[in-house]
């Protein structure tokens, strides 16, 4: 669940250019989430989208722990942390009941008493942690550097608690799951980026790693239906570790199909200051690309220099006319572009002006293509039908 959720917020900070590469805040980060969940599930031993927000909107200030509320109404944060104590208290109990007086006589002191709670109870072990967490370091920190913490988790819960969100994801029980996929069914996120804009992005992120999940986990022995993951615009919808899944994407046997304008597109929604390279590992995943008329001079020459270079046959020839007549000729290998960047400008872009037809470089890894050659290029019928 920490993992999901971010990984979800994550890829929304690198598309907003707010993502920072300081492990400290990624770690804080994690800490808050994984925290807020334990305590959900202590305390009520179930979590939800509206109680995590409401835990992390409550959680009190320093110069607020001795206060008392001044409508009389416990917040959720001093609630949910009473009855986890509650719970725990009563796991203490039972549990000291089982022990016999020897038992009891042998703890030498309460440190030793605690020690043999803490190992018998992963309850009570947990809820100490909760305590230092909540009331030793983060109730501790500066408001500036706890309140960017803390925003970064609620500002997503808020969304998810919007409706038509909150009533597809949150507050029923899902009538679908990914594995749906594995039983022949198409999943379709009609949740356009254009009209939900950043909490639609958010919640395709969400469901897509979910699905890439479940289908690295599922046995291809027991079930080894072919699956696919199409994303246009997919730019929109990448996060940090779909490099990470493209590398074992074919064992699960999964067809990526990812559709994109240019490549500064994809430098735009991986921030950090090591986009690049992230870009590129990530484009390194994919076997198969298919680089059609484009005007981006960075894309073009990403294409032309994947397809490479090639020897070419040079020939000279030269004539001088003087007292006496000479006629040289020479042959030389010169290392040329296959295809040069500009070439991708002219490619035809369909429709009527161009017969319907549709030109692009096709390039695959570890495959020819045609010849000895791992690229060609081709022409597409925009009419085609299977």
């Amino acid at each position: 669940m920490v993992q999901v959720l971010k990984t979800v917020i994550r890829a929304g900070q690198e598309q907003s250019g707010g993502k920072s590469d300081d492990p400290f805040w990624e770690q804080a980060l994690d800490m808050l989430i994984f925290y807020v969940i334990d305590l959900c599930k202590l305390a009520y031993g179930r979590v939800t989208v509206a109680r995590m927000f409401e835990i992390v909107q409550t959680i009190p200030k320093a110069d607020q722990l001795q206060q008392d509320p001044a409508d009389g109404k416990i917040k959720a944060f001093q609630q949910a942390f009473e009855t986890a104590r509650q719970n725990v208290t009563a796991q203490i109990d039972a549990w000291a009941h089982t022990l016999s007086p020897e038992e009891q006589a042998a703890f030498e002191d309460d440190a030793a008493y605690e020690a043999a709670l803490l190992d018998a109870l992963p309850d009570a072990r947990l809820l100490k942690d909760l305590d230092q967490f909540f009331f030793d370091n983060l109730i501790n920190l500066s408001d500036k550097t706890r309140s960017v913490i803390e925003f970064s988790f609620a500002a997503f819960l808020f969304r998810l608690l919007r409706d038509p969100v909150y009533s597809l994801f949150c507050r029923y029980a899902s009538t679908l799951t990914p594995e749906d996929s594995l039983n022949g069914k198409i999943i379709l996120i009609n949740l356009p980026v254009k009209l939900y804009h950043k909490v639609g992005r958010d919640v395709q992120i969400l469901f897509k790693y979910i699905w890439q999940r479940a289908m690295e986990k599922r046995d291809v022995k027991q079930n080894g239906r072919p699956v696919f993951l199409w994303a246009d615009e997919a730019q929109t919808f990448i996060h940090e570790l779909d490099a990470e899944f493209q590398a074992t994407a074919r064992s699960s046997r999964v067809a990526t199909v990812y559709i994109s304008q240019n490549l500064p597109n994809y430098y735009a929604s991986m921030g950090g200051q090591k986009s690049e390279y992230r870009v590129k590992s990530f484009l390194g995943t994919l076997a198969t690309k298919i680089f059609h008329a484009n005007a981006d001079v960075e894309t073009n020459k990403y294409a032309s220099e994947l397809i490479g270079d090639a020897f070419f046959e040079n020939m000279t020839e030269s004539t001088t006319v003087a007292q006496n007549f000479s006629q040289t000729r020479g042959r030389s290998l010169k290392l040329e572009r296959l295809v040069r960047p500009e070439q991708f400008i002219s490619l035809a872009t369909g429709g009527p002006r161009n017969n319907l037809r549709v030109e692009g470089y096709l390039h695959r890894q570890g495959d020819y293509v045609i010849g000895r050659q791992n690229h060609v290029r081709m022409s597409f019928n925009q009419e085609y039908k299977p």
